[in-house]
């Protein structure tokens, strides 16, 4: 099945479950008869939130492959709905129960490290705004400007993306973990300080750090002291393993249904990011507290600074407010934040003029359709209790003109550089398409992934679909130099010319057909000279260079299915990216990269004799080919950090 086919299916899939969804909503709605108001808009109640969760999620966990669920709504200080669907254990039968059963919110987590750093700043015992390394006992190197805790908590302190060492397997952390992993791991900033979202593990990380040099206990301790017991989140912990107390209720995590297989605890190494377990009870109170002005976790001053200090890197798209992001729509201010590890996928919301929150959380990836599901589940929530059309204009003077400036190939600012990470940088290329029309289609912004969206110009540089989405570009000089999504929490760079996929795959495909046609020409023309009785005709040079020419392309096939191989296995599992799995293997392919120039200098050596020899023009042309071919994977794999010797990621 190729690429483009699991695309289509997928998409399709994902329109039938939408559809279906709608469907059996408006079935539940009938069967509960819902309140409404006067404009037939179903009102916020614990019945109706229920008998719509109750439509809703049984049927998406049937679609979207996902073994269990849990689901919690908060109003005006109460909680309206907490449910749970599916199964915590498919071997045990074990369901889920929204009260005692936890899941693991990934990077949900942040939100607690970030309300440390709050309780803090409150105490005047973090400053906001000074360089980090005053609280560091090590040295940050910030050589693209210094580093504060506002960049931490708005992702904008220019760190380059960090792989090597997320998750361990059946490994406990301990407390010394965190500051190891902060000195080993010190990524490059590859963006000047506060100029450029790109979301950052390793910002929180540091973050926790220093709530631990500056309060003198451990995050751990800290989170239980100071937001736990407050709260009496009695069922939450930061510990991996769990306690013994907690441990028997975690929910198992899974790939899918499907699969069926219970996945290892996941030990997050950067424990501050996303070490959270916690249940769908215990998340309620931890929204009603910062829906209620941080009612038992901070001033109202200070909460309330979290929710509007915004970092506004393309207004006027919603940024990063101090921890959490923003996540309007529907006219609505929204806070939230989502998670993932490898087998939970979280989000949640606080629409926080309406004293409303929402949390879902998955045991399953389900392929594709963890975040659909979750991302489908807040719009559907805002239109069904909060309808809202988008008011898109005229169609601007400058629409086409704009469009066609943002028309291009561009990458993800979450990312690697100067290791063989780039190739996953690589791989997240996506396309802007400007239409006649004046309006831009990508893949980024779309009601399902691979559906276009079509986006028409409201202001100059910004743009919005029909369902509500937004779009802007930074443009400096004339000159589009990023793009954003609402929230822009995430954003693109044009991808340069060097490494744009829109030029090298298909280079990068020919060649390939001209080295693996130049080696299997060797094994074809062999039998086909023993099955026909023709004697070898080459002689001397001209002998040595037509065994130079397969063996070139032999070694480069080599040097790439290695890689090829080291990349499907390291990505296979989130596990594989512990150095002490993958190490090793990436220094040995670090050194394989001689074989590449080794097969240059052997085709360079082939083309030279057959040039000047009596050799036909097709020869001598396959020859000058191979050559070239060769360079290209060679500028490919320099492009993707296969040069790099580089073993941090």
């Amino acid at each position: 099945m190729t690429k483009h086919f699991k695309k289509i299916i997928i998409t399709m899939a994902l329109l039938t479950f939408s559809m279906a969804v709608y469907a059996q909503e408006n079935e539940s709605a009938i069967e509960a008869a819902p309140i409404v108001d006067i404009m037939g808009t179903p009102a916020l109640t614990s019945d109706d939130v229920s008998a719509w969760l109750d439509g809703f999620m049984p049927f998406a966990l049937e679609v979207g492959d996902i073994v269990g669920a849990v689901v919690t709504v908060v109003k005006d200080g109460e909680v309206l709905a907490n449910r749970g669907y599916g199964y915590a254990d498919l071997a045990t039968g074990e369901t889920v129960n929204p009260a005692e059963t936890l899941f693991r919110p990934g990077s949900i987590s942040k939100l607690f490290t970030w309300t440390s750093v709050m309780q803090l700043v409150e105490q005047d015992r973090i400053d906001l705004d000074v360089d980090v390394n005053t609280y560091l006992d090590f040295d940050l190197p910030t050589n693209r400007g210094i580093v504060t805790m506002r960049h931490l908590m708005t992702h904008t302190a220019g760190f380059q993306e960090v792989l090597k060492d997320l998750f361990f397997e059946n490994q406990p952390f301990e407390d010394a973990d965190l500051r190891e992993y902060l000195v080993s791991h010190i990524p490059q900033q590859i963006y000047n300080s506060g100029t450029m979202p790109a979301y950052s593990n390793y910002s929180t990380s540091l973050a926790g750090y220093i709530v631990e040099k500056v309060s003198g206990e451990s995050l751990i301790a800290y989170i239980e002291n100071h937001i736990f017991t407050p709260l009496n989140m009695t069922r939450s912990s930061f510990s991996q393993p769990l306690p013994e107390s907690l441990a028997a209720d975690m929910s198992k995590g899974y790939q899918s249904m499907t699969d069926g297989r219970a996945q290892s605890f996941e030990v997050i190494v950067p424990m501050p990011a996303g070490a959270l377990s916690s249940t769908g009870d215990d998340m309620a109170k931890f929204m009603l507290a910062y829906l209620n002005q941080g009612a038992g976790l901070m001033l109202p001053e200070t909460a309330n600074q979290m929710f509007i200090t915004l970092d506004n890197q393309f207004p006027p798209l919603n940024g990063f407010a101090l921890g959490f992001y923003r996540e309007d729509r529907n006219g609505l201010n929204i806070i939230s934040h989502g998670g993932d590890t490898m087998w939970f996928h979280s989000n949640m919301s606080l629409l926080v003029d309406h004293g409303v929150g929402l949390y879902v959380s998955v045991n399953s990836s389900g392929g594709l359709a963890a975040a659909p599901i979750r991302n489908s589940l807040l719009a559907e929530f805002t239109d069904r209790y909060f309808p809202y059309e988008a008011d898109i204009n005229e169609t601007l003077p400058t629409s086409l003109e704009h469009s066609e400036a943002v028309a291009g190939i561009y990458e993800s600012s979450r990312g690697g550089e100067g290791n063989f990470t780039a190739v996953l940088r690589y791989l997240s290329h996506f396309q802007v398409t400007a239409t006649e029309e004046g309006a831009l289609i990508t893949p980024v912004i779309s009601v399902f992934p691979g559906t276009g969206d079509p986006m028409f110009e409201i202001a100059p540089w910004v743009w919005q679909s029909k369902s509500g989405r937004r779009f802007a570009a930074r443009v400096n000089d004339g000159v589009v130099t990023a793009l954003a999504t609402d929230p822009a929490a995430f954003t693109f760079t044009p991808v340069p010319w060097y490494r744009s996929s829109t030029w090298l795959n298909p280079t990068l495909m020919g060649a390939l057909v001209v080295i693996l046609l130049t080696f299997i020409a060797w094994p074809i023309r062999a039998i086909a000279r023993w099955r026909f009785n023709v004697p070898f005709s080459y002689q001397g040079p001209r002998k040595m260079a037509y065994r130079l020419a397969p063996v070139a392309a032999l070694l480069i096939l080599l040097y790439l299915l290695s890689w090829g191989v080291f990349i499907t296995w390291i990505g296979s599992s989130v596990f594989n990216f512990a150095a002490s799995r993958s190490e090793n293997l990436l220094m040995m392919l670090y050194f394989f990269s001689i074989l590449p120039l080794i097969a240059v200098v052997l085709s360079i050596t082939a083309a030279r004799t057959v040039i000047t020899d009596s050799s036909t023009w097709f020869q001598k042309v396959s020859s000058i080919l191979l050559v070239v071919s060769l360079f290209i994977v060679i500028w490919f794999s320099a492009v993707v950090g296969f040069f790099s010797f580089e073993t941090g990621f």
